[in-house]
């Protein structure tokens, strides 16, 4: 599958958007995820890992959900510490916020 640019978003900066190439070559995969107890669901994964031989939707179904496990983990800590929600605006001053938990 092909994804093509799309329009310059607003708050991108001019350079960072001619940097970007004209067109994107994905692979789309249909990823059936099912645990003991769930409800089974199937998502759709879109990779640029285009060989299959190399990287089977099995593969990248299990990838996926241990992302996903990450994602949690991280939300678990930020919230354990109190940085669930970051203030700040500017990347310095989260930044500046961040250390605050170190």
């Amino acid at each position: 599958m092909e994804w093509r640019k799309p329009v310059k978003p607003a708050w991108m900066e001019q350079s960072t958007y001619a940097e970007l190439p004209e067109q994107l070559t994905v692979r789309e995969l249909r990823v059936r995820v099912g645990r003991r107890g769930f409800r089974t669901q199937v998502f759709v994964v879109v990779t640029t890992l285009l060989d299959a031989r190399l990287y089977s939707a099995h593969d990248l179904a299990e990838l996926y959900g241990q992302r996903w496990h990450c994602e949690l983990d991280l939300r678990s800590i930020k919230a354990a510490l109190g940085m669930d929600v970051l203030r700040c605006r500017t990347p310095e001053m989260v930044r500046k916020e961040l250390w605050r938990y170190v």
